[in-house]
């Protein structure tokens, strides 16, 4: 038995586009290389899942539809047909696949048991949700990707997106030992708990699906999910069953000795200073002194030396030592034409903030190296 539903590809293709981060093409299990395509006749609402079983992604749109259909395709394959079509798409349905007719052409495409596909994971009761600006989540979101580890197997904490309400506050925080990104979100207060360490898929998954258009994000956590909701999407991630490490401990405390200077100006010094740095350590000093500050690279064994001067204020004389590649990392997340470094010590960790940030609610930290 056929059943036809008619849909404009503009509009599919959004959906497919924020589903396709949850897909693993390359999974063992072949239904989760597939999407789930669920029709609604009474609601003309068509929505597209994906899952690699860590993460499940849901997306709707508006379809011309009057009867209930399902079906699971080959994920990959739908979209790259989907995107290369234009206008409203006839698709029908039959068991064996679907049949979608174009101007120039045709395509059928072979379809699974939708009944295979994994299930969404859901709740025995509606858990109360916590409702965050969504531009604030994925501006903090976004700088704390930056700072997050990559050892699955040693730190499987410092691998995600650490979130906790405290107060009227939602604060979200990523660390990979080296550096920390933290940021502070207002939000209401209901007097629930949230301490929960999100996988940074999901966290992707959320600046695709994001748009201008998003005001806010509905978010709550059970014992295993954290649940995002927002406009016609659901992202649904598996927590990461660890204990975040207490960052607290490391924010510095009286870094008065501080470095103003151009943002720009400073990232292009220490990438000048990196070409002659040894390319295992990648360590750059940086020296501050009354009529300013320079950058040096050095590679005493091959004899390279790179000495690179930055127009700055600087408050008082410092050497101290970073990770070139990783201070450049944190310096691109400014958004400002000038930006401040805040040190106590050459051995404890510096803060750096975007220009006259008094009242920032983001902390960003590097840990030095220690000079020789």
């Amino acid at each position: 038995m056929e059943k036809t539903f008619i849909v404009d590809q503009s509009d599919l293709i959004k959906s497919l586009t924020i589903v396709m981060p949850a897909v693993n093409i390359s999974n063992v299990l072949p239904i989760t290389r597939c999407l789930l395509i669920t029709v609604d006749g009474i609601s003309s609402t068509l929505t597209a899942t994906g899952t690699d079983l860590e993460t499940t992604i849901e997306s709707s749109c508006l379809v011309n539809a009057n009867e209930a259909i399902e079906f699971a395709i080959p994920a990959k394959l739908f979209f790259d047909i989907v995107k290369s079509l234009k206008g409203r798409l006839t698709i029908v349905v039959n068991e064996s696949g679907i049949v979608i007719n174009t101007d120039t052409g045709q395509y059928k495409i072979a379809i699974d048991d939708a009944a295979d596909f994994p299930q969404t994971p859901q709740e025995d009761m509606e858990p109360n949700t916590i409702e965050v600006s969504a531009h604030e989540l994925l501006h903090i979101g976004t700088l704390c990707l930056n700072t997050i580890a990559n050892d699955d197997l040693l730190r499987p904490a410092m691998t995600g997106i650490y979130l906790e309400k405290e107060g009227d506050e939602l604060i979200v925080t990523s660390t990979d030992a080296h550096r920390l990104t933290s940021g502070r979100i207002a939000i209401e207060s209901d007097g629930n708990e949230v301490k929960a360490i999100v996988p940074k898929k999901a966290f992707i998954a959320l600046k695709t699906a994001i748009t201008a258009a998003t005001i806010n994000v509905e978010l709550y956590t059970t014992s295993h999910n954290v649940v995002f909701k927002f406009g016609d999407t659901k992202i649904v991630a598996r927590l990461i069953d660890a204990t975040f490490p207490n960052y607290r401990v490391i924010l510095p405390t009286q870094n008065n000795i501080t470095l103003k200077c151009n943002t720009k100006e400073l990232v292009i010094a220490v990438r000048n200073a990196m070409i002659c740095t040894n390319k295992v350590t990648s360590l750059v000093a940086i020296s501050l002194n009354t009529d300013g500050c320079t950058v040096k690279g050095q590679d005493v064994e091959m004899g390279n030396l790179s000495v690179q001067n930055v127009a700055a204020e600087c408050s008082e004389e410092l050497n101290i030592g970073f990770n070139g590649k990783l201070l450049i990392e944190m310096l691109n997340g400014i958004s400002t034409i000038n930006c401040e470094m805040h040190f106590k010590t050459a051995s404890t960790a510096a803060l750096i903030c975007e220009d006259d940030e008094s009242t920032t609610t983001i902390t960003r930290l590097i840990m030095p190296i220690i000079l020789s």
